[in-house]
């Protein structure tokens, strides 16, 4: 985000932010990713330049990273 200006990078932040809320509300909404090293199981969310990975909980939602889409899930997760 260093290309950004202050209000973009803020702009961005909060629609990253609603994403947030967004699985939060509705955690079905993203897609199954299945580390091939660790086997773990992720979901994982779009937003813009970036991807959410996280897992269900019981009652919630637990964000495990946020990577730029040029990241590797299977290196950075």
């Amino acid at each position: 985000m260093a290309d950004f200006g202050e209000t973009q990078t803020l702009e961005y932040l909060a629609g990253l932010k609603e994403r947030m809320q967004l699985l939060a509300d509705r955690p079905d909404i993203g897609r199954g990713f299945l580390h091939t090293r660790t086997e773990k199981q992720y979901l994982f969310f779009r937003y813009e330049s970036h991807v959410i990975y996280y897992r269900k909980r019981k009652s919630d939602i637990f964000i495990v990273r946020i990577l730029h889409s040029k990241m590797l899930p299977e290196k950075h997760l």
